[in-house]
């Protein structure tokens, strides 16, 4: 058994990133309404900038502001806060996102943007790597939409889109200098210089971050071993925007390194390493053709390269003396095109019409190992087994996309948005993709009703992973297909805000492995699943002084097959907190997390996953010296210990990290 859950996972590994009071009560009521009505804005439902009431979708935006007061270390932090979502990590140290039940290892039923230009990888079809460890000190919002966005922005934005806005010159004040250090030996260290100069706006920044990562005891591992987990990372995270009148640049690099956490077979190891490098660059045109009509013209170009090394089994595993090495690398390069024309018929009505092509390339791929792949025995040497036994072939892409919005306000209340996007892949075909919401608003109180359908494409692994009898790619699978149905209430009046919203989501065609007369196992269209929910929040504000949160979800999920709830899918979770403002020197924000037991798998003898909850506390003081200010996080305030769930094959689950505590300093020139 254990023998063929080695194999198994062997193709997984690759790709798996001095004022008065009067005045200084002003000048925080200016602050606090500014960060307010950035809360309120975003692009991603329509690709037009919207309040979030207007948005035709289930929509959230996190501001800079916030993400610095809720002293979030990555995206892991700000996402949990967000009804519906559920973050976790697992054995290889991946994030694993999930929204409304839709849960997968390498979270690619999300799409994630930068600035608007999709960054999911393409082996697994989720987050990049590097990704999951971006800088979030540059960031000004995050935008998020929690159901379906294919009809807009096509694969991968199948139970929801992140969409990460980066700062302008015209968002900074000049240059800032930052640095920090903080538990398990973590040293942080930034600079962001900005500022807009008439037509012409410029912005850099550099992060820098290292820790040794929380060293957790795993009693019992794979093989029956005990150890700690290793998720040491050293991460530089740079990039530049420069925009002149209607163009505009933007470029970012990344380089990772980081530990495997616990391994790519869930046994403790010492020596696996895995190198990230990623880039991507964005030119984007926008020109006014009269007083009704706009089109942007973006290009944009991504290459990533990674390099895995990875102990597979430690020293001395059966006749592996030296440890069961594996070490898979490649690169990938997407090159994209998209024309966006938008004409406004009348102050209410306005036509979006759009066309996509992009190029995606797998290529270079290797493989060097010490064991043979089809069999799992030594070869006595560590050896470059591409020729013979790469783990998937070179391969590449071609996309052609369509894609139609008609946005009408019917009444000064009423709000009607109709849309459809078709994609054409040249691996596996066509998939079309609508939706439709009604937005009414009137006075305090708002109702949205929307239906929409998406997609995710098969993987380059699903379709081509070879060489291994227990692991086989499938040429011929069809898109992953969901709908989703809608429907949400909201309510604003003065310092009060509030919302309740139902989904109910069909997931059909999913892309699973499934065992063959031959014992192999293959990708294949099978099965799907059906979650509905419901997510409340509100918020409530003090004046000047602060303001209390909270927000809970409660879903059920079913298992089209075996109609038993998905694994590792808590039905109840939520947060409450508040912020809490000392005029315009010091802010706290105290935030708890909670989350339900979480069911296993079918034939997982063991009992549910425990919920638990976490506190989080941070402390920040500004301008108590001009242009200084100082931040202190506590992340599991309490010290809380809970792990996150790993399959049977290993006794218990994954142990995450205890108190963490970091403290910053930043200093405006």
């Amino acid at each position: 058994m254990k023998s063929k859950i080695i194999l198994a996972a062997l193709m997984s590994l690759f790709f798996t990133q001095g004022v008065g009071v009067a005045e200084e009560t002003e000048a925080v009521g200016e602050e606090i309404l500014f960060f307010e009505m950035e809360a309120r804005q975003l692009t991603i439902a329509t690709k037009h900038l919207q309040s979030v009431r207007e948005a035709p979708a289930i929509v959230a935006v996190v501001t800079g502001q916030e993400i610095r007061n809720m002293g979030a270390r990555d995206l892991l932090d700000i996402l949990r806060r967000v009804p519906g979502f559920g973050v976790s990590i697992n054995h290889q140290g991946r994030t694993e996102f999930e929204i409304r039940g839709i849960k997968s290892q390498d979270s690619e039923r999300m799409l994630l943007l930068i600035d608007g230009v999709s960054v999911n990888e393409l082996v697994h079809g989720g987050l990049a790597t590097a990704m999951m460890q971006i800088s979030v000190d540059h960031i000004k919002r995050i935008e998020i939409i929690r159901g379906p966005g294919s009809a807009l922005h096509g694969s991968n934005a199948f139970s929801g889109v992140v969409n990460v806005v980066t700062k302008r010159g015209a968002d900074m004040m000049g240059v800032t200098v930052s640095g920090g250090r903080g538990s398990f030996d973590t040293d942080t260290f930034s600079i962001e210089a900005g500022k807009r100069f008439a037509d012409l706006d410029a912005a850099f920044f550099l992060n820098y971050r290292r820790t040794d990562g929380p060293r957790r005891e795993v009693p019992v591992d794979f093989l029956g071993n005990s150890g700690m987990t290793d998720f040491r990372i050293e991460r530089l995270d740079t990039g530049f925007k420069i925009g002149y009148k209607d163009l505009a640049l933007n470029t970012r690099l990344i380089r990772l390194d980081q530990g495997p956490y616990l391994g790519a077979l869930f046994a403790v190891n010492d020596e696996s390493d895995l190198d990230t490098w990623y880039y991507f660059s964005d030119l984007s045109y926008r020109h006014g053709l009269g007083q009704n009509a706009h089109v942007t013209i973006r290009t944009y170009v991504e290459h990533a390269m990674e390099d895995f090394y990875w102990e597979l089994l430690p020293e001395g595993s059966g006749p592996f003396t030296d440890g069961m090495i594996g070490s898979p690398s490649g690169k990938e390069l997407e090159r994209g095109v998209e024309a966006q024309f938008d004409y406004r018929l009348m102050d209410s009505h306005r036509l979006t019409i759009g066309a996509v092509t992009e190029r995606k390339r797998l290529y270079d791929t290797r493989h060097i190992a010490n064991f043979d792949p089809l069999t799992g025995a030594p070869l006595g040497a560590t050896l470059d087994i591409t020729d013979d036994g790469n783990y998937i072939q070179d391969k590449s892409r071609e996309i052609w996309a369509v894609y139609l919005q008609d946005d009408w306000s019917v009444t000064e209340e009423v709000n009607l948005v109709a849309g459809v996007r078709h994609d054409r892949y040249s691996d596996f075909g066509a998939t079309t993709n609508p939706r439709v919401a009604a937005v009414w608003r009137s006075g305090t109180w708002d109702a949205k009703l929307m239906y929409g359908t998406a997609f995710m494409a098969p993987t380059f692994g699903s379709l081509y992973f070879i060489n291994n009898p227990t692991l086989l790619g499938n040429p011929d699978l069809d898109p992953e297909e969901m709908q989703t149905y809608e429907a949400s209430i909201g309510y604003v009046a003065g310092e009060t805000e509030g919302r309740i919203s139902y989904f109910h989501n069909d997931f059909d065609q999913k892309i699973q492995l499934q065992l063959q007369p031959s014992g192999a196992s293959q990708f294949v269209n099978r099965g799907g699943a059906i979650v509905q929910g419901v997510e409340i929040e509100a918020k409530h504000a003090f004046g000047l002084l602060g303001a209390l949160y909270g927000n809970y979800t409660y879903q059920k999920t079913e298992d089209a097959e075996t109609h038993q709830a998905l694994a590792d899918v808590a039905a109840h979770k939520g947060n409450v907190g508040f912020d809490l403002y000392f005029l315009r020197h010091f802010n706290a924000n105290v935030n708890l997390f909670m989350i339900g037991k979480r069911p296993r798998a079918p034939g997982d003898p063991r009992k549910d996953a425990p919920g638990y909850a976490l506190l989080d506390a941070t402390v920040i003081a500004k301008e108590l010296m001009k242009g200084l200010e100082l931040r202190m996080s506590v992340h599991n305030l309490l010290d809380k210990a809970y792990a996150d769930p790993l399959p049977a094959v290993v006794p218990g689950d994954l142990p995450r990290e205890g108190r963490a505590v970091m403290v910053e300093a930043s200093y405006l020139f």
